[in-house]
């Protein structure tokens, strides 16, 4: 055998004997890409965010929605809580709020449900001593007219029940507020507003 057709056979035994020609070898290297770009993909689902609302301060069921009760953050969250939450992508959503919740609070979808149907809003001149002093947004009251508070009388009646407050004034260090309650949209009667402007007004809660 001359020294060129041993080279030539030394070649052909190294081409037989190539790892990157075996197939196995081949079928490894494929096992791992794969698993790397599977690997990769699950790590880039697990650790992308998605734009939600939370809350910057407390809300009351009924209130309804402002811009300025919310603000948006970037979230990672698993799947199922992402499909509970209600996605900042658009514009909020109008309604009110169907719950009490807290501040720093991430906003569910049943969090907001339609707004009822307003009616009347009937203003209220109450001393401060004739109203609950925590009164607020959404509480239900009855509404009490009868003599002033020097009056030696001790007759008094219930005009409205069961109304809801849908806003008290914030007027700090006055002897009076104005507080707002929604009487339905057939409005207050004549009698009651007569009873109103005529008598000392008191506000009981009810809930």
């Amino acid at each position: 055998m001359t020294k060129e057709q041993s080279l030539k056979n030394t070649k052909v035994k190294r081409m037989e004997h190539n790892p990157w020609r075996d197939r196995r070898v081949l079928l490894g290297i494929a096992v791992v890409l794969s698993s790397a770009v599977l690997g990769g993909g699950m790590w880039l689902a697990t650790t992308a965010t998605e734009a939600y609302w939370v809350l910057t301060e407390d809300v009351k069921a009924g209130e309804p929605l402002s811009g300025q009760q919310v603000r948006r953050v970037e979230v990672s969250a698993p799947e199922d809580v992402q499909t509970a939450l209600l996605p900042a992508s658009g514009a909020l959503p109008t309604g009110v709020w169907a719950h009490d919740h807290a501040a720093g609070h991430l906003v569910a979808r049943s969090a907001i449900r339609e707004e009822e149907t307003r009616g009347q809003r009937l203003p209220l001149r109450i001393a401060i001593g004739a109203m609950p002093s925590e009164l607020t947004f959404g509480d239900i009251v009855n509404v009490w007219v009868g003599p002033g508070q020097n009056s030696r009388a001790n007759r008094a009646h219930k005009i409205l029940t069961d109304v809801k407050v849908v806003h008290v004034s914030q007027d700090v260090g006055a002897a009076e507020r104005t507080v707002l309650v929604d009487v339905g949209p057939a409005g207050p009667t004549p009698e009651v507003i007569a009873a109103i402007a005529e008598s000392y007004v008191t506000v009981v809660f009810v809930r």
